[in-house]
């Protein structure tokens, strides 16, 4: 699954399982948590779809912050399974789904298609920006968000195959939905950064 599919389907499920267990979740990390498994790709030694990919590692990772911060996470650990589970388990070549107690790399026998990946992506972009502007949560993400870095997990998933090549290693269809959200969270990373920026000049 592309970038596109990662982030839609992670805010979706995101603000369901959020409204489902009543808690207020941060709009700009529903999506930096849909996309951090891919993370690997900027860690040399690792392999994609690797460690990264792992519900081990998706244990270790959240577990501690479940203790610090209590259920107020579970969302984010939501958000990061889809990324694993159904994600790229049941589009991708495979996943190394139990590593480190395993190596062995999981996926169903036959992986949906590109054209049926690339249609559920384009539905679930469509769902997610409908939704984002019924709550309001596009016009709040272009806005200072409270972390204000948060925005650079998706662009850069989002920048380094728009920038390792040209034209975009993605479906044709599927090229405005990634520049879309790549314009998205370039806009909200500027905002925070001159917002940043003036609190700064006004306190010194």
């Amino acid at each position: 699954m592309f970038a596109v599919g990662h982030l839609a389907l992670g805010y979706l499920i995101g603000k369901a399982s959020s409204k489902t267990l009543n808690i207020k979740v941060d709009t700009s990390l529903l999506f930096a948590f849909a996309v951090l498994p891919d993370i690997d790709f900027l860690i040399p030694f690792l392999k994609h779809r690797g460690p990264t990919h792992s519900l081990i590692t998706l244990g270790i990772a959240f577990i501690p912050s479940l203790l610090l911060f209590g259920r107020k996470t579970i969302p984010y650990a939501i958000v990061y399974l889809q990324h694993l589970v159904p994600g790229d388990y049941v589009t991708a070549g495979g996943i190394q789904l139990l590593w480190p107690l395993s190596t062995r790399w999981y996926s169903l026998e036959r992986p949906l298609g590109e054209s049926t990946v690339t249609t559920i992506e384009i539905a679930a972009f469509t769902a997610s920006i409908l939704l984002m502007w019924k709550t309001k949560d596009l016009q709040n993400l272009l806005h200072p968000q409270p972390i204000r870095y948060s925005p650079l997990i998706p662009l850069i998933t989002l920048g380094l195959p728009t920038l390792a090549k040209f034209p975009l290693p993605v479906p044709p269809e599927l090229i405005l939905p990634h520049l879309a959200y790549m314009t998205i969270f370039a806009i909200a990373l500027i905002t925070n950064m001159k917002n940043h920026r003036t609190k700064e000049t006004i306190h010194t």
